[in-house]
């Protein structure tokens, strides 16, 4: 019988060689687009200790990552940002379309507006909306007066592909592992990503273990699938780390953990290979960086 996460294969996209300038152009202004759900949940939703009222989770019926639902005076709510055709969508509870605004050659300011006059509409009062954000990210024209950008569809395709293969990957990761937290995409590095703590008998963390795939950042110029370990009382021991697929790697000066780009995960030419190798990335680095932590998971 299929573990979950070996079974990811039945629902994997086919992804396919990618020019990686072009694709991650297009996932930087998916990020900025991305704020406006995240920037909804902020002003609307009860706050969480960890910020997870600002985090998105992915849709594959509507090819879009979604907010949560914002318990709006005339109808619940939920934002949203559909990667083709481009857009931010405003979705009932029932996640069908209530409106949305093709983004691309508007300015920021221009989608504020027409935003604002959605929370209206549902009863909202706009004022309390903000995109004056908490944490940093990238500079972006955007910010700069400059209007959204559209890439290539294919581009479009590729990024819904990536990502809604990587909540799936998670997800089957959060089914095996007890304890992981729900997968989530955070806005501020804009990971899918679980977490795992260890703590003391008085509910201190000792250790944390970081699962999930990110965008490129200044560690890899490409999404990558990561394992990560930090530990309270020093640094993980990489002296004695199994080796990992071809492509992969062990990354002991920055991440502190397990690397995989997804260009080497693009370059399989089947859909169940790639889902295999992921599978094969992830059942070779969690146990590992678990071992450290004296901790033993089956994947």
């Amino acid at each position: 019988m299929d573990t979950p996460l070996d079974a990811i294969n039945h629902e994997w996209k086919l992804q396919s060689p990618y020019q990686q300038a072009a694709l991650n152009k297009v996932t930087t202004y998916i990020h900025q687009l991305c704020q406006f759900v995240s920037m909804a949940g902020r002003a609307y939703l009860p706050h969480a200790a960890d910020d997870s009222h600002t985090t998105l989770d992915w849709d594959d019926a509507g090819v879009c990552l979604l907010g949560q639902t914002i318990r709006a005076p005339r109808s619940g709510m939920i934002a949203a940002v559909s990667m083709l055709p481009f857009e931010l969508r405003v979705l009932d509870e029932e996640r069908s379309i209530m409106t949305a605004l093709s983004v691309s050659g508007r300015t920021k300011e221009q989608v504020i507006e027409w935003f604002k006059d959605k929370l209206v509409i549902n009863g909202l009062d706009p004022e309390t909306f903000s995109m004056d954000l908490h944490y940093n990210i990238p500079a972006h024209a955007v910010n700069q007066g400059q209007p959204f950008e559209k890439g290539h569809d294919a581009m479009h395709k590729e990024f819904a592909a990536i990502r809604a293969n990587g909540h799936l990957a998670i997800n089957a990761l959060v089914q095996s592992i007890p304890g992981l937290e729900p997968a989530r995409t955070w806005p501020h590095h804009f990971d899918v990503g679980t977490v795992f703590y260890k703590r003391d008998a008085d509910g201190n963390i000792l250790h944390t273990i970081g699962i999930g795939l990110a965008m490129q950042d200044g560690l890899v110029n490409d999404h990558y699938y990561y394992v990560t370990h930090r530990n309270e009382e020093g640094p993980m021991d990489f002296s004695m780390v199994p080796a990992l697929p071809e492509g992969a790697y062990w990354d002991s000066e920055t991440l502190k953990g397990a690397i995989m780009p997804n260009a080497v995960v693009a370059q399989v030419e089947n859909a169940h290979d790639q889902a295999a190798l992921v599978a094969q990335f992830f059942k070779i680095a969690i146990p590992a960086c678990f071992e450290v932590i004296q901790e033993t998971v089956k994947l």
